[in-house]
């Protein structure tokens, strides 16, 4: 069957091949609507609704923890007492700079926690903490090292 006009493509389904699948996406949803076939996305670019479920879910998961964190009263300072308190250190000393392991370790753990609880980025950390935008970055990537060989929890139930 050769596909002429543009409607007639969009008309002619499978028989004209590959560029159907690229033409005729609209037309193939509203087809999957009639039958109640409904998908989240369009897989043509996101991949296979399976695919796209899975990413929905990990994304409101994590916006879910987050949200519950800082409805719960969990902010940038709450995790400085939270690192003190793990780590034995009163809250000044996690703030402080210097190179100190000890001092080293509780700015790690505290920026890893601020960063992937609590979404802060790493300029905002680097602001409250004076140092610097990369530093922040390594110290989170030290600090997620540091949680899961100690097997540390910012929240204590967890």
């Amino acid at each position: 069957m050769a596909c002429g006009t543009f409607l007639d493509i969009l008309a002619c389904g499978t028989a004209c091949g590959t560029f159907l699948d690229i033409a005729c996406g609209t037309a193939c949803l509203k087809g999957l609507r009639k039958i109640k076939a409904y998908m989240k996305g369009d897989e043509r670019i996101l991949g296979n609704s399976d695919f796209v479920e899975t990413v929905l879910k990990e994304c409101l998961d994590e916006f879910d923890r987050r949200y519950l964190l800082k409805s719960g009263g969990y902010d940038f300072d709450t995790v400085v007492d939270r690192v003190a308190q793990v780590l034995g250190m009163n809250r000044a000393e996690v703030l402080f700079s210097g190179r100190q392991p000890h001092k080293v370790y509780a700015r790690s753990l505290l920026c890893f926690w601020a960063s992937s609880e609590l979404g802060m980025s790493m300029v905002q950390l680097s602001k409250r903490l004076k140092i610097s935008q990369p530093t922040a970055s390594q110290s989170a990537t030290r600090g997620e090292k540091v949680a899961k060989e100690n097997k540390l929890k910012l929240l204590k139930n967890k």
